[in-house]
């Protein structure tokens, strides 16, 4: 492989030898001989700049790719950790994890340039990263195993200075370069691996983890080069990063704090950050790169090129499509790149047949560019976001509700949809609100207090109308901060809203009729209300459905509205609503959550809200438990009554709504806080025991719904039921 020149050098090259070419046509040379020399002068000038210049002899690849090739030595440093970890730990099978495939993917992304620096060390380091696995396995001892991991690591030094420049271990910003890629990429593993304060992922969080030491202990090198504000910053940049990955705090969090210290990294050695776009840019060309390179036989660097296009690039993509509600576009080019294109290089396989593959991840990528400028412009996930617009709608059902309430001169009733509820709302809103606007998070809480007073029973109806209105208008305000104003024209997102709106309607009339009877009128009128706004949706989108879908949910309404006019039994009304969000659901593709995943969300939230509540997030906690609440437990009230448990289901409801989320209202100690959500957690595991019996249950109540609307049908016309 020839030595590589910076492009700069490589242009001042090639404009002296071409003036040196026209001074030697002036020549009486022979024809013959001039062409030699003609065809010499390039390389005659390169030697000749370098005898000026030795540093640039010495080098084998240009600083950025130098930089790149620095942090995959030490990605593999950092898997050495974690494989060292886990032998620590006896855990033999992620061991072998990080002593596999990880590490065998940055091989692959070195060994083109290991190779033409020395193909010995290469042919050694491929040995003995081949080898790591069975010299670290269960059946070594943790002595000899220490060896093998030993002998790894100086491979790995000897393998660095083999390649890059030894200037650069005394260079602060080539160092700092190199924290910043195993930040960037810490970032993007900790995304994949912690959801919901759990962590789904266990490799690739030990990932993430090992990539923060590894960067952490590059800086305390150089922190002495540094200022004292840029050292003191990151020094408690990555303070604050140890407490997140301990608390195993939202993606989100981590991503803004490794954020923060980039943006530092960035101040000092004078680099841009890269953009999404940028990402896809360099995708693009480097796949271009290695359909040319594999075209002519090289397929060691066409290998390279690819890993380099996976691992440095996309992994920077995976997070924000599926943000951006495209987890199967995602997943599909992760595996057209990853796994099937690598593997064909690997293989051998034919020209047009790389091609082919290259040619259809380069179209998936132009799908991916349309995309990913979106995701800038968003303030919180996609599923996120359709949680609080749902909340945003039940607001507007309950000032539905109160505005009734009031033409009908009900104070009571009004004073009810004036507080409570919307109080809920406010609890799971407010983390989000102060994070996009702390002025707008502000007013909205005052607008909410004040409601009650300026809808009350000493206020005309006048003045009351006014305050209504200015509710509303703040609450679309508050909409527009934080939802992007793209789903105001997205189908699928007024859809999940109304399926949203529906299924706690549901679960409102299930606590508020009985026997043919209102036992609790507020939640009726809730119920009610949400049904309201969810056709007022539907009414908005339903020339963009077709025209089956659109009759299909257009006549389960109009069943829906007889079946509470009529106070039908809660499982007629079930039955309807099922049918409604059964076919929203094949719109969207989504899949109907099961009691037990109500029971498995409530758990994952009231740990997630354990943990910001010790470190101090009062407000994200009782958001927390506000949604373990309302978006999940609601939906096993009815089922825990039908099964006979209704003393459960209240004590549960007390123990989380009333008492869990007053005690972080108040300020209580953080021991009493996990006392409590260990308590109510206690309580769930018995009601996980139990709702599986529901099904039974619910099929016979069905059953006898369905037959008796059969025959009452038969009497009075046509079928309040319709097919599902």
């Amino acid at each position: 492989m020839p030595v590589l020149i910076q492009s700069r050098t490589y242009t001042t090259v090639m404009k002296h030898s071409f003036v040196i070419r026209l001074s030697f046509k002036s020549l009486p040379v022979p024809d013959l001989a001039m062409n030699y020399v003609i065809a010499l002068l390039p390389l005659i000038t390169v030697l000749f700049i370098a005898s000026f210049n030795p540093a640039s002899a010495d080098r084998h690849i240009p600083f950025d790719d130098q930089v790149a090739f620095g942090a995959s030595i030490e990605e593999a440093i950092g898997h050495f950790r974690a494989l060292e970890l886990n032998l620590d730990d006896g855990n033999a099978g992620l061991a072998a994890v990080h002593a596999t495939h990880p590490i065998a993917e940055l091989y692959d992304l070195m060994k083109p340039t290991i190779a033409a620096a020395d193909p010995a060390l290469d042919q050694s380091f491929l040995t003995t990263l081949e080898d790591l696995k069975d010299r670290t396995g269960p059946d070594v001892s943790r002595a000899e195993a220490q060896i093998a991991l030993d002998e790894a690591r100086d491979l790995v030094e000897e393998v660095r200075h083999a390649v890059i420049d030894d200037r650069f271990s005394e260079d602060t910003n080539f160092q700092l370069l190199l924290m910043h890629s195993l930040l960037e990429t810490s970032a993007a593993e900790y995304g994949e691996a912690v959801s919901d304060g759990m962590i789904t992922e266990m490799a690739e969080f030990q990932d993430g983890s090992a990539f923060v030491w590894r960067s952490q202990v590059i800086f305390a090198e150089i922190r002495d080069d540094l200022s004292g504000d840029d050292a003191e910053y990151i020094s408690h940049g990555y303070e604050e990063l140890n407490e997140a990955y301990d608390d195993l705090s939202h993606p989100s969090e981590v991503n803004l704090i490794t954020s923060g210290i980039l943006s530092r990294i960035n101040s000092i050695t004078g680099d841009v950050e890269m953009t999404l776009l940028d990402y896809v840019a360099e995708i693009n060309m480097l796949l271009m790169e290695a359909k040319s390179e594999y075209r002519a036989g090289n397929s060691d660097t066409a290998l390279s090129l690819v890993t380099r296009a996976y691992l440095d690039n996309y992994e920077f993509l995976e997070a924000p499509l599926v943000d951006l509600g495209e987890p199967e576009l995602m997943v599909e080019i992760e595996i057209l790149m990853r796994e099937e294109l690598r593997n064909m290089i690997r293989d051998g396989a034919s020209v047009s047949d790389v091609d082919a593959q290259i040619d259809l991840i380069l179209e998936k990528m132009d799908t991916v560019a349309a995309i990913v400028p979106a995701f800038a412009d968003r303030h919180i996930p996609f599923d996120d976001q359709v949680a609080f617009g749902a909340s945003i709608e039940e607001a507007i059902g309950h000032f539905r509700a109160l505005e009734l309430n009031l033409d009908d001169g009900n104070a009571g009733l009004a004073a009810v949809h004036a507080t409570h509820p919307i109080a809920e709302l406010y609890d799971l809103m407010k983390p989000t609100i102060a994070a996009a606007d702390p002025a707008l998070d502000q007013s909205f809480l005052t607008t909410l207090e004040d409601l009650k007073d300026r809808t009350g029973p000493d206020v005309s109806r006048a003045e009351a109308q006014i305050a209504l209105d200015e509710a509303r208008d703040l609450v679309e305000e508050v909409r527009h901060a934080v939802i992007d104003d793209r789903f105001s024209e997205d189908t699928n997102f007024q859809l999940l809203l109304m399926h949203s709106l529906l299924e706690t309607s549901a679960a409102e009339y299930g606590e508020a009729v009985s026997d043919g009877m209102i036992t609790e009128m507020a939640e009726f009128q809730d119920g009610s209300a949400f049904v309201w706004r969810s056709q007022v949706i539907f009414a908005e989108i339903r020339d963009d459905l077709s025209g089956d879908d659109a009759e299909y949910i257009s006549h389960g309404y109009e069943e829906l509205n007889e079946a509470y006019d009529d106070l039908s039994h809660p499982s007629e009304v079930n039955l309807i609503t099922s049918g409604i969000l059964s076919r929203i659901n094949s719109i969207t593709g989504d899949v109907e959550m099961t009691l037990l995943d109500y029971v498995a969300e409530i758990n994952m939230l009231l740990m997630e809200a354990k943990s910001e509540y010790r470190a101090g997030n009062s407000d994200t906690a009782l958001s927390l438990v506000t949604r373990a609440y309302l978006d999940n437990y609601e939906f096993l009230e009815a089922p825990l009554v039908d099964l006979g448990e209704p003393e459960l289901m209240v004590e549960i409801e007390i123990l989380m709504r009333e008492e869990l989320r007053n005690m972080i209202r108040d300020g209580a100690s953080v021991s009493d806080v996990d006392a409590q959500i260990d308590l109510i957690l206690e309580k769930m595991d018995t009601v996980a025991v139990i709702v599986p019996e529901f099904g039974v249950i619910t099929i016979m109540i069905l059953t006898v719904a369905v037959i008796a609307v059969v025959i009452f049908g038969v009497r009075a016309g046509p079928s309040l039921v319709y097919r599902t």
